[in-house]
């Protein structure tokens, strides 16, 4: 069956248990997360039992279907009451929960001729909760009102002896910001549901998943399939995020060429016993270098300048290169050919392209990927569009915070592009990509490194990693504008430019904490909120609560 028009009203009603019934007296505070918008208390409980039924007129069978079996299974688990599920075309005379579309033929009958809910204020994910001594009603414009309608009744229910109370209220309730959600960061596929659960329970409607499966989708596809599937039941729009360029791991895992390197130009080395090596072993010890992948090892004369040619001249015996670029792996040498040009005693000048993590050696992951490389951009293809392929989303993550070390290896340098055109560059690659497999899909971005008030606008941000002095916030103006922006560190410089920044520039931006909707600029606010658990779930709980308050009211 169609679904009705997004002006259609859903309705749930809840009829108690017996034909005259009163509620008891509840004079205890009622506590509801996110705080509704309008609230008023009307002091008693009413009393649910296991003998009520669930009767559902909702056109969409999958919502219908849905929507039962969440509130009987939701409410069996927190009160141990069960409802049967009424199938009749006739309402039941008392004891049941109707869910249904203003219009059906059992609306008036169960308004009992009182007068309609004004629905045109609550608009999409909004709803009304009308507790009486002898009905319970939720009314929504969508089946996602109704969704965060079961969930504020789920959060009134209490076990009682009698079975279940329900605090008798009136809620009239509907988000202040319509984005708001949670980063997930490398979260385990299998606590992810009860993750879900938890942000539905909060009406909160964005997750941000990022995860390196999305990089091995034959293998690993079906699960997310699954939590996705599981995330949009419960009104929550799960966004891929695949790290990249900064955070480069997964893609280095597959080709350890995609490394961005660092260039080392005319090293001095001295050939000893038919091997070439290093003057100085401490600063150029030949560890994790790049051979391939358009990076080579060139050795010239210190005199004269002359090149000297590999397999000729000299031979390479090739050492370890793989993530994460350990120190302890085996070192690559340079031996000299009996027949060729270099003699012993020589010196030579000996240029290379080697990798080293120069952030942390906690963090191999955050070590970035060689945006002059092609091989990146295929795998980047691959994992892009299987997982556009396989999990439909409506938006996809890019990543791209804290890139530490571009434009640093003799790839890069060969191409004399500043450090914000570099950025630009790869921005546009990935954008591409995503738009040639489905032009529907909207890219995420975390943003700081087009913020000139973040580290955009830093001209040393590069220096410390190997990589040039340069800004990248000028890359903001060589990109798409379609690009949601995701801002971070709410400084008080960044909370108070950097939204008016992006706006100015054509962007929609989204807020990682609170900060971004409390205490940005009331005339440029974030369109969106979601809270980060970069060092864990359970520990930033608390946080999310805050966001989803601060997002809804």
């Amino acid at each position: 069956m169609e679904k009705r028009s997004h002006n259609a009203v859903i309705l749930i009603t809840v009829f108690l248990a017996n034909a005259v019934i009163t509620g008891h007296c509840y004079s205890g505070e009622i506590s509801i997360t996110p705080t509704p918008q309008n609230m008023e208390n009307k002091n008693m409980a009413v009393d649910i039992g296991n003998n009520w039924n669930i009767v559902s007129d909702i056109p969409d069978p999958s919502d219908n279907d849905f929507l039962t079996s969440y509130l009987n299974g939701e409410f069996l688990s927190k009160t141990s009451i069960s409802f049967g599920i009424w199938k009749t075309r006739n309402l039941p005379p008392n004891n049941y929960i109707l869910l249904a579309l203003t219009g059906s033929s059992w609306l008036k009958q169960a308004l009992k001729n009182q007068n309609s809910y004004a629905t045109d204020k609550i608009g999409e994910e909004g709803y009304i909760l009308d507790v009486f001594n002898d009905r319970i009603i939720i009314i929504a414009n969508n089946r996602k009102g109704v969704f965060y309608g079961i969930q504020t009744l789920l959060q009134l229910a209490k076990s009682s002896e009698r079975g279940a109370d329900i605090d008798a209220v009136k809620i009239i309730d509907y988000p202040r910001i319509k984005n708001r959600g949670v980063h997930f960061s490398g979260p385990n596929p299998k606590k992810l549901k009860g993750c879900i659960d938890k942000i539905a329970s909060l009406k909160l409607n964005t997750a941000i998943i990022e995860t390196q499966d999305y990089y091995d989708m034959v293998n690993k596809g079906a699960i997310y399939e699954e939590i996705f599937e599981y995330a949009r039941e419960r009104n929550i729009e799960p966004v891929p995020e695949l790290a990249s360029f900064g955070t480069g791991a997964a893609i280095l895992k597959k080709d350890p060429l995609a490394a961005e390197g660092i260039f080392v130009r005319d090293a001095k080395f001295k050939t000893e016993k038919g091997e070439i090596r290093p003057e100085d072993p401490v600063n150029h010890p030949l560890l994790n270098v790049i051979k391939g992948g358009n990076c080579d090892i060139q050795v010239k004369s210190a005199g004269s300048g002359e090149i000297y040619r590999e397999g000729t001249d000299y031979d390479i015996i090739r050492g370890g290169l793989e993530y994460p670029y350990s120190s302890d792996t085996l070192p690559t040498k340079i031996l000299q050919k009996k027949n060729g040009k270099i003699k012993d005693g020589d010196e030579v000048l000996v240029s290379y392209n080697y990798v080293e993590n120069k952030n942390a050696s906690w963090a191999p992951w955050s070590m970035p990927y060689c945006p002059s490389y092609e091989g990146t951009y295929e795998i980047m293809s691959q994992a892009i569009t299987e997982t556009i392929n396989m999990l439909h989303p409506r938006y996809l993550s890019i990543g791209h915070d804290e890139i530490r070390g571009m434009n640093r290896d003799s790839r890069c340098i060969a191409r004399n592009l500043t450090n914000a055109q570099l950025l630009a560059y790869d921005i546009n690659r990935l954008y591409s990509i995503v738009k040639e497999c489905d032009d529907g899909v909207t890219l995420f971005m975390w943003a700081d490194m087009l913020n000139p008030f973040h580290n955009g606008g830093d001209d040393n941000c590069q220096t410390s990693f190997g990589g040039p002095k340069g800004k990248t916030a000028p890359a903001i103006d060589l990109i798409s504008r379609d690009i949601v922006m995701l801002l971070w560190n709410e400084s008080e410089t960044n909370l108070k430019n950097a939204p008016p920044y992006f706006y100015s520039k054509g962007f929609n931006i989204w807020g990682a904490g609170i900060k971004w909707l409390m205490d940005a600029d009331p005339q440029t606010p974030c369109s969106g909120i979601i809270a980060t658990t970069w060092d864990g779930w359970d520990k930033n709980l608390p946080d999310v609560a805050k966001v989803a308050e601060a997002g809804w009211h």
